[in-house]
Parts: structure tokens; C-alpha cells; sequence
């Protein structure tokens, strides 16, 4: 009976002996990225209507359209906010990238003007360990106005004209 009460006392004692011999070593490395900052249109800014409601022919005054707003997701920390224009072609004029922009257009052989006020940003929320954090977001106002007394041409139904808001950053 003590021999097998030593077996086991001795197996007891070798186990302990080699929890004692653990040790922990460590090296040490770094984590690193490129990051490529980006702005993007929010989800639900894109595609609206600038609507002017409607225009009858020789109308005695202005006629402003309803606003809309445009929100942009960019990267956090920009040092300055994106400059803002409108884009240009065929009937459609900006001025040069700035913080704000105004422009004009042609739809059914009626002028408008546009107008862009500087983005208000809402600063977005940093990465942790328990959160993807959240970017930076830039809104932008649009409004336009007709002027008054226009002729316009004749093709019934809505008619439009596709423009964008550009940022630079």
C-alpha cells in the first residue's frame, strides 16, 4: 500500500515541477496599413429632385424650387472641406470649386439658377476595439430659383435635366 501511495505522491510532485518551469516569451511586430481616404454619396442622397413645382408661361414672379439636401461620407480629418461645384456641359454653368457654388441651367426653354451653401459637417466617431467607428459627414443644400416672366417651350408633361454636385477633397 506505500508503494503505490509513493508512485502517486511522485507523479503529484513532477507535475508541479513542470507548471513551475513555464515561462513566457514574447516578440514584438507592428500592425500597419495604406489607407486611401475617400468621400462617397450617403445612401438616400442620391437621385433626388430639385422640384421647381410649376412654371406658367409669363408667370409675374420668381419661381424657387423646393431644397434638397445632399450628404456626403468621407473619411475622418480632413484638414479642410471638400470644395463644392456644380457640373457643366450642354445648358448647365458653375462657378469654379469653391466652398459654395451657383449655377444655371436650361430645362424646357426655362432658366434657372442654382445655388450650394458650404457643407456642414458632422464629425463622425473614431474606431475601438469594440466599434467600427463612423465618418465624417458633409451636407450640402441645394436650392434654385426661376426668374420670372418666361415663355419656356412647348413639350407637355414633366420635363428635367440631370445634374450633379461635385466635391473635391
Amino acid at each position: 500500500m506505500k508503494t503505490p501511495f509513493r508512485v502517486l505522491l511522485l507523479c503529484a510532485v513532477g507535475l508541479v515541477g513542470q507548471q513551475a518551469l513555464a515561462a513566457n516569451v514574447s516578440a514584438t511586430f507592428n500592425a500597419s496599413v495604406t489607407l486611401t481616404s475617400v468621400c462617397r454619396v450617403k445612401t438616400g442622397s442620391d437621385n433626388q429632385t430639385l422640384s421647381f413645382g410649376t412654371y406658367i408661361a409669363f408667370q409675374g414672379g420668381a419661381q424657387n424650387a423646393a431644397g434638397i439636401n445632399i450628404d456626403f461620407e468621407c473619411t475622418r480629418g480632413f484638414a479642410a472641406a471638400p470644395t463644392v461645384a456644380f457640373d457643366t456641359g450642354t445648358d448647365m454653368t458653375s462657378t469654379a470649386a469653391a466652398a459654395t457654388a451657383t449655377g444655371e441651367g436650361v430645362v424646357a426653354g426655362l432658366r434657372y439658377t442654382l445655388a450650394v451653401a458650404a457643407g456642414a459637417i458632422t464629425a463622425g466617431s473614431a474606431a475601438t476595439t469594440s466599434s467600427t467607428g463612423t465618418a465624417d459627414t458633409y451636407r450640402y443644400a441645394v436650392s434654385g430659383a426661376m426668374p420670372a416672366g418666361q415663355a419656356g417651350t412647348h413639350n407637355p408633361g414633366l420635363l428635367t435635366q440631370v445634374r450633379q454636385l461635385i466635391i473635391t477633397y
